[in-house]
């Protein structure tokens, strides 16, 4: 189905008109495009997806955490009588787990919306229920156990962390090893923090170069970590020290994490906010 076949309202989101409800167990997953379209003539992810469903799947990973089936929404309604539809945002998650009380991916998506909040108690309350309902589900248990440890749960995040690399073997995220990394770095133990660090390290992604840059000075590796400043800019054109800070404070990290990738970022030279001049390491680049 083409766009064309597609009404748009004056504010330009998608109608799903003809093409909505999907088929049943209709799939889409990060990564795949509409040219990829199964032998089943199922509707292409171009003609089903609006704008706010797609940064929902983006934020989405596989199976429990990555993928999505789209089934016809129904018209539930919680206990008090609300149509899920009318709650506030942040009820949606916790009315859907309501539902499905015994579902691990209703209280996985409610986890999600904890640790997003910074509500680090009751991210540890759906997470061990997520494992307790699905003890086998090793993408759910990388997930949450980083998101445990960044918001402050340090030693269980990393053991979930490090059970679902273990169970994953080499097919796992290489993020999963930032709980761990993190958590060296925590407790100041910037060596073990480095090495774990360049485990989860992926060429061309701004965040895992910031990890290394932050870890360097500590080492007494200041100039090098100078050196790869110019490289960080040219990933991240607006990387400054502020919104370094400002990412951490949005992930959930405390001040103390915080406070040291600071102090290392200043030491690399880099620039305090995204409009200072360029810093001595940017300078001297030819």
């Amino acid at each position: 189905m083409s766009l064309r076949e597609i009404a748009t309202n004056r504010r330009g989101r998608f109608r799903l008109s003809n093409a909505w409800p999907p088929k049943s167990g209709t799939t889409f997953c990060r990564g795949r495009s509409p040219e990829f379209a199964n032998a089943s003539n199922q509707p292409s992810s171009a003609s089903l997806v609006t704008p706010r469903l797609g940064r929902l799947l983006r934020r989405s990973s596989c199976n429990s955490v990555g993928s999505a089936t789209i089934f016809p929404r129904p018209r539930r309604k919680t206990s008090t009588g609300a149509p899920i539809s009318s709650l506030p945002r942040s009820r949606l998650r916790a009315a859907r787990s309501e539902l499905a009380p015994d579902k691990a991916y209703a209280h996985f998506g409610l986890a999600k919306a904890y640790y997003v909040n910074c509500q680090r108690d009751r991210l540890r309350v759906e997470a061990e229920r997520v494992i307790a309902l699905n003890p086998g589900d090793m993408e759910a248990q990388g997930a949450l156990g980083n998101w445990l440890a960044f918001g402050g749960d340090w030693d269980s995040g990393r053991r979930l962390a490090e059970a679902a690399l273990t169970l994953a073997g080499p097919s796992a995220p290489t993020w999963w090893h930032q709980a761990t990394a993190k958590g060296f770095y925590h407790k100041g133990e910037y060596e073990k923090a480095y090495q774990a660090f360049l485990l989860s390290y992926a060429e061309g992604s701004w965040l895992d170069l910031l990890h290394v840059v932050y870890t360097l000075p500590y080492l007494g590796r200041t100039e090098e970590a100078k050196a790869r400043i110019p490289e960080l800019i040219k990933l991240m054109p607006n990387m400054s020290v502020r919104l370094a800070n400002q990412h951490y404070k949005m992930w959930c990290f405390d001040d103390d994490y915080i406070a040291k990738m600071d102090k290392a970022l200043r030491m690399a030279g880099l620039r305090e906010t995204a409009d200072a001049p360029p810093t001595e390491a940017l300078a001297s680049k030819p």
